[in-house]
Parts: structure tokens; C-alpha cells; sequence
């Protein structure tokens, strides 16, 4: 610690009758009437409310804070900065360790203006730090972005969380700054590995960053060429070479090989060991643009509801994996195949209420548009794929022989008519569905296009999401739910179509994460096939440059010169 800072703490700690004692904020009952006056003539004034000429973001939450304190100032005591504040003001800027932005808390001014202890000064200091831990503590609770709207395909529920009840016990001594924080922001386990990844890029880019690989031709096990070397750099500063033992740097061996490989199983690549183009493309995304990631994901748990359920199935559609929780614990955790960017798969929540064994499968019009195209240059394929056709007035089905040209029109056919696959070893939902109805019409299903499972990135379907482990999972589940295994059995071996109801249904969350941290501490990254991480982190990067430029204007604005830098 420097001496002004050493200074400013001790003055600080010396003039305060606010105390910080065990991490708890307790009230300065003495504060002067001049900075109660002062105050309640800020908060009063109907003109613009501002500070330095920014715009405040939380009046009617500070209006209601000052009234129930009667005016007494949080922050400050005979115009000087309590220790208190400069503890909390230490935690605005370093915000980023929460994923959050520190220049939306105007660190750097409130530094500017705890510097010069002039009662206006003292005023606008007091005013701005109330402002700032009210947002931040919104922040945690919400996310400092906002979802991608519903025609997006993001439905997913909003979070509703009482922020100002919440923090009351802060603001009146009863809640460490630490009790708060972790009160508001979610207790996944997801939730907080993101934010020790956090941690980890944010000294990565602290220390430069990483280098980057420069244009050439693929470099594989046996190679030796002075890219190589930067390979090696790159793979050692991101830990997935864990020592660079090589006696000849610009060799690609052995060691290298293998961290390579690790490389590409965490940013969903095929983990073949080679530097190929898109290898080297995910190599050089900077460690600027990983953290926005990191961020965005943070801010995703945050938007989700607090309770997924103690038991619950959730798809990360952008991973291409599914977790199954059971009694709060990791219990499966499976390969999936999601929805085509042009069929993507919507995010919602819903709760699962029955599975269906030997199901048939209503194929979706537009679908059957294709399906009676292929019968039309191939006559026969419908019946030799076990299709039926069914009259949707009647729920009949209808034989092939008796359509006629205009009812076979791939345009015309839905119309009138379903297509349906009956059960068998060809029916492309396999031999299980996983129902939680709902207007999307999706639902969890086994497959018979099990070969798919083998790629790295899997958006093949239509919407629905395919399952590597069907039947492992319904075991599980049904045995979860009280089924005897002599019951499970006879359900596996039904010859027809059996559906089976839960007698208590689950919980199921379709998300949309493309950063996440996996049980053994390995951080993963995905590309973003929906296109929601391409939006979001505009509007992150728009956001920063709007905060800094306010702080920044804000301290022109005061024209005090800063007498030493607290934080």
C-alpha cells in the first residue's frame, strides 16, 4: 500500500463515526444538520437530478433511502469520506470480479471526489455512492444486459428478485457488504466456477493477454516450423500446455500434441491435434473477447429464476449437453443435438409430465413438405419408411392408393392430412419421448441417427432436442419417481406404444450457454449458433464506451485535480 493511500485510510478511519465492525455498516447517528439539510435539498429538487452531469439512475430508490434515514448521510461525516465508504468503493471498482462493468460505478470519480473534501464535494460523493451500490446491487441480482426478446427465441422466464428488501438490512447495519452480495446473486454451482474463470482471464489479460498465431498452413504432431514456438506460448499462457519441456521449441511433439487436444475439447473443435484454420481462429480470439463472453454467461444465470427445482433437467442448447440434477445433485450429464440455426431451439422452462415408450411420430408440415417431395421422385419411400397417412377431420388414416395427385401436393398435403411414422427401429424419434407439453411443440427424444452423437458441433434437428442416453435416462427418472424396477421393465419391453405418467413432474430448462465451467475446473467456450452472444456483447461494448465517457466528462466537470489515486 503507498503512503497517501496508508494516509487517507488512517484520516479516514480517524474522522468516521460510521465504524465498519465485523464486515457490518452501522449508521452515523451524529451526522451534522448542515449535510442532512444538503442532502434532503438534493433529493427534494424536482429539476435534474444529477451529479457532475450525470445522470442518476436510481431516484426514487434514493429518495426512499434518505427519507427513512431522515437525511443522515451514509458515506461521509464532517465532509470527509468514512472508511466504510472507501471499503465499498473499493468492491464498485473492482466490479469486474463479478462479471460486472467498474466503470458503470465511477470509481475514478468518487476517488476524485473523496480526494478534495469541500462540502459540495462531500454532497456529491455522498449522493453518487448511494446511487452506484444501489445499481451494483441490482446489477448482481439481474445482469447488466437484457435477454434477447421472445421472437428471438429467448422465453425464458425473467428472475423477480426484491433488490430494495434485500439490501435494506445493508443500509441499516444489520448485512455485511458480503451477506448482501451473496444474497442477491445466484447459488449454482455454474454460476460460481464462471466466476473463478473470471478471476483466472482477468489476470491472463491483466498480463498482456495471449499472442497471436499468424496465417500459415496446418501444423501437426511432427512438424517443425517457427510457428510452432507461438503455439507453444499461446497453449502454456492459456494452461492447456501445463510445462514446456521441449528441447526444440519450433518441433511440434508429443506434449504439445496433447495440449493441443485439450484446446480443442474445450472450444467444442474436433480434438484431432491439428492447428488448422478454425483451431487457429479459436486460438486468437483475444482474451477481451473471452471475458465479455465470460460476462454474458454470468449475466444469463442471473436472468434465470432462483429455483430450477431441487430435481431438474437442464439443456445448455449452445454446448450441446444436458445435466440432470436429482435431489440437488449432479446425476447424468449426456450429449445432446439441438435445433439448426434455422430450426433453433427455443429457450423456455416447463416441467416434464410423462414419457412415452415406442412412440409414433407426427411428422411437422414442414417437414412432411420434404418427406412428400422425396415420395413423389421416389414412389413407395412413405410406406417402405412404415409412414402412415391420417385424415386430420377424422383422426382416420387414409391409404396411400386413395390420394390423388392434388392431396400428394407437397403444398397442399398438411392441409388436410397428418403424416405419421409408426413405431419401430426406423422412427426417427427412437424408441422414446420425453413429454413436458407445451405451444412449442418440443420435447426430449431418443434417435435413430445415433452416428450424429460422434461430431463435435451438433444442430441437426428441427427444434427437438435428441438424447445419447434415452433409455438410461427414463431408468433414472422412473426410478426417481417411485417405479419398481419390475415396473420399469415391463414398460421397456411393451410391444405397443405405452406412455407412462410421473407422479411428480420435473422441472425442465432449456438454456442458452456458451461459457461454462465443467466438474473438474476445465472452462469451456462454444460458438454462438444462435447468434445471442453476437447482440449481447454489442450492447456490453456499447454500454462501456457510454460509462467511461459519462465518468470521464463527469471529472472534466468537476475541475479538481486529482491529489492521489485510492484505488
Amino acid at each position: 500500500m503507498d503512503l497517501k493511500r496508508r494516509r487517507f485510510l488512517v484520516s479516514a478511519a480517524a474522522t468516521s463515526v460510521s465504524v465498519l465492525a465485523a464486515g457490518t455498516l452501522t449508521t452515523n447517528a451524529n451526522a451534522s444538520g448542515n449535510a442532512a439539510s444538503a442532502i434532503q435539498q438534493f433529493i427534494s429538487d424536482q429539476g435534474n437530478f444529477s451529479i457532475s452531469g450525470i445522470q442518476l439512475r436510481n431516484r426514487a430508490a434514493l429518495e426512499k433511502l434518505y427519507i427513512e434515514r431522515d437525511y443522515q448521510p451514509l458515506w461521509t461525516t464532517d465532509s470527509h469520506p468514512t472508511y466504510t465508504s472507501v471499503v465499498v468503493s473499493e468492491r464498485l471498482a473492482s466490479a469486474n470480479i463479478l462479471g460486472l462493468e467498474p466503470s458503470k460505478y465511477y470509481g475514478k470519480l468518487l476517488n476524485q471526489l473523496a480526494s478534495n473534501n469541500s462540502q459540495d464535494n462531500s454532497l456529491q460523493f455522498e449522493i453518487l455512492m448511494s446511487d452506484s451500490i444501489i445499481s451494483y446491487f441490482d446489477d448482481i441480482a439481474h445482469g447488466t444486459t437484457e435477454p434477447p426478446s421472445a421472437a428471438a427465441g429467448w422465453r425464458l422466464e425473467r428472475a423477480q428478485i426484491n433488490v430494495a428488501e434485500i439490501t435494506n438490512g445493508f443500509f441499516n447495519g444489520i448485512k455485511s457488504l458480503s451477506e448482501t452480495v451473496n444474497e442477491l446473486q445466484p447459488h449454482h454451482h455454474r454460476y460460481n466456477r464462471l466466476l473463478e474463470a473470471m478471476q483466472q482471464y482477468q489476470t491472463i489479460a491483466d498480463n498482456g493477454g495471449w499472442m497471436q498465431i499468424s496465417n500459415g498452413p496446418s501444423l501437426e504432431l511432427g512438424d517443425n516450423n517457427t510457428r510452432v514456438e507461438s503455439l507453444r506460448q499461446r497453449l502454456l499462457t492459456s494452461g492447456d500446455l501445463r510445462y514446456n519441456t521441449a528441447t526444440d521449441r519450433n518441433h511440434f511433439d508429443t506434449e504439445l500434441t496433447e495440449a493441443l487436444i485439450r484446446f480443442q475439447n474445450r472450444h467444442g473443435l474436433e480434438p484431432d491435434g491439428v492447428m488448422g484454420p478454425k483451431t487457429r481462429n479459436a486460438l486468437n480470439v483475444p482474451v477481451e473477447s473471452r471475458l465479455a463472453q465470460l460476462q454474458l454467461n454470468l449475466d444469463r444465470w442471473r436472468w434465470l429464476q432462483r429455483d430450477l427445482g431441487y430435481s431438474n433437467i437442464t439443456v445448455n442448447t449452445a454446448g450441446y449437453e444436458m445435466d440432470v440434477t436429482l435431489s440437488g445433485s449432479i446425476a447424468m450429464n449426456m450429449k445432446v443435438i439441438v435445433g439448426k440455426p434455422k430450426h433453433a431451439t427455443p429457450l423456455f422452462s416447463d416441467s416434464m409430465e410423462h414419457l412415452v415408450f415406442n412412440p409414433s411420430w407426427y411428422v411437422p408440415s414442414s417437414i412432411a413438405r420434404k418427406l412428400m417431395k422425396k415420395e413423389a421422385n421416389r414412389p413407395g419411400w412413405l410406406q417402405s419408411n412404415n409412414f402412415e397417412v391420417r385424415e386430420k377431420s377424422a383422426n382416420r388414416p387414409v391409404p396411400f392408393s386413395q390420394l390423388t395427385p392434388f392431396d400428394k401436393d407437397p403444398e397442399f398435403f398438411s392441409s388436410k392430412y397428418w403424416l405419421r411414422q409408426l413405431p419401430g427401429d426406423d422412427n426417427a424419434l427412437g424408441n422414446l419421448k420425453f413429454m413436458f407439453p407445451n405451444k412449442y411443440a418440443i420435447y426430449l427424444h431418443d434417435t435413430n441417427s445415433r452416428e450424429l452423437f460422434a461430431e463435435s458441433e451438433r444442430a441437426f434437428s428441427h427444434g427437438c432436442v435428441r438424447l445419447e442416453q434415452p433409455t438410461e435416462l427414463a431408468q433414472m427418472l422412473l426410478s426417481a419417481d417411485g417405479h419398481s424396477s419390475a415396473e420399469i421393465d415391463a414398460y421397456q419391453m411393451a410391444a405397443s406404444t405405452r406412455k407412462v405418467n410421473f407422479r411428480t413432474p420435473l422441472p425442465v430448462h432449456l438454456t442458452y450457454q456458451t461459457a461454462w465451467v465443467d466438474d473438474t475446473g476445465v472452462t469451456h467456450f462454444r460458438e454462438d449458433i444462435y447468434d445471442h452472444d453476437k447482440h449481447a456483447i454489442a450492447q456490453l461494448e456499447n454500454n462501456h464506451a457510454t460509462y467511461v465517457s459519462a465518468e470521464s466528462s463527469a471529472i472534466a466537470l468537476t475541475g479538481i485535480t486529482l491529489v492521489s489515486n485510492l484505488y
